[in-house]
């Protein structure tokens, strides 16, 4: 009983939930899981690193080295960082910009491209194009 709160939360399932659904969202943006055309193949894709930071809370509780609500509180302060985390830097993942951080859009913004979904491709070849002439402008002085 007197070392009962040392076991709170869990740091494994916290850990795991922190970077498991961190990647979980930037993969629902980078493959548009959410766009509405009902691919079943994403929608695995993204829950598989949730399942597996479930699996380790699980495992916590399985082994007996936290009760389950050492491991509740770890998965919620997890979750919540990563989606604090990840909402710094990109869009909502069902946002029509959600492949993309937020960084690179102003880029294309001050370079004076228009941004919608259909221009994405060719605006990332022209960012890939334009990167290529300001290295040549570097290297001639």
């Amino acid at each position: 009983v007197k070392e009962g709160h040392k076991s709170f939360p869990s740091g494994h399932t916290s850990w795991s939930f922190a970077g498991l659904t961190f990647l979980s969202l930037y993969l629902s943006g980078k493959i548009k899981a959410f766009n509405g055309e009902g691919h079943v193949a994403k929608l695995c894709l993204v829950i598989f690193p949730l399942l597996a930071a479930c699996l380790v809370g699980i495992s916590r509780v399985d082994d007996y080295w936290h009760h389950w609500q050492d491991v509740f509180a770890g998965a919620l302060i997890g979750s919540l960082v990563a989606a604090f985390c990840y909402r710094q830097f990109y869009p909502n993942p069902y946002h029509e910009e959600g492949w993309g951080p937020y960084a690179y859009f102003k880029a294309a913004q001050e370079r004076g491209v228009p941004m919608t979904s259909q221009n994405g491709d060719a605006l990332r070849t022209m960012s890939l194009q334009m990167d290529s002439t300001s290295l040549e402008n570097m290297e001639s002085g």
